[in-house]
């Protein structure tokens, strides 16, 4: 906790400093009412820390509706620093300007982040053409299904998965690689969330192998996870 104690205080100035144009953006002068955002907005801000501060102690549904809330704010945070930086500098030029480039910033942030949502929930398959030196034994041609950073967690559920291992499946690849991040960070989350036995459905004719991800890691599981993908083959 104390390691990560310096990162939450400059976590912390930026979202006041985030907070404090966006409240300026939103016209909120009365007292009470600033006081209202400054609470509701501290506790959005921070809701992604406290889910996994805090994940034993709240009911998981609760967890969940939290991590998400926290998941879709730091999206919003990332691009809103980004775009109001800018905007500092457009306004310090076009200072006599009628623009409100605040207030475009969080318009912004708010489509990059509905884009965002899209394209997680969009599958697309690029191929690529690998010429190899090496010639493969009974085969001129070999297709290799890869997929990556899947995060197995509170965003990435049963259905997910489900239309992941179908969309393989249809592919009908020679091998599957799963390259790393299955899990997004707490198997005991994954487990909870998937059944990672449908693994097991995954069609190829050589199998399918993977690699640990540092998310894999950070689960400090890595044996149990380990024997749980060699069950299902």
């Amino acid at each position: 906790m104390l390691r990560i104690f310096p990162v939450l205080i400059v976590y912390l100035i930026l979202n006041i400093m985030v907070g404090i144009r966006i409240q300026k953006s939103l016209l909120i002068e009365k007292t009470n009412c600033k006081i209202i955002f400054w609470i509701i907005f501290l506790v959005i801000a921070f809701s992604f820390v406290i889910a996994e501060i805090f994940p034993k102690i709240l009911p998981f549904s609760a967890t969940k509706i939290i991590y998400n809330i926290g998941c879709i704010y730091l999206g919003l945070f990332v691009y809103m620093i980004l775009l109001f930086t800018i905007s500092f500098f457009l306004t310090l030029i076009f200072k006599n300007g009628k623009l409100d480039y605040y207030s475009i910033s969080i318009v912004l942030s708010i489509i990059l982040v509905i884009c965002g949502f899209y394209f997680e929930n969009t599958t697309k398959i690029k191929n690529y053409d690998v010429q190899m030196e090496t010639k493969l034994e009974n085969t001129s041609s070999m297709k290799v299904a890869l997929i990556s950073d899947i995060h197995i967690g509170y965003t990435f559920g049963q259905s997910h998965l489900n239309k992941m291992i179908t969309e393989i499946n249809d592919l009908n690849p020679d091998i599957i690689v799963i390259a790393g991040d299955l899990i997004d960070s707490d198997l005991d989350i994954a487990l909870h969330e998937t059944d990672l036995s449908v693994l097991s459905n995954l069609k190829s004719k050589y199998g399918t192998f993977f690699a640990l991800g540092n998310h894999d890691c950070y689960t400090q599981q890595i044996e149990r996870l380990s024997n749980i993908l060699r069950e299902n083959n």
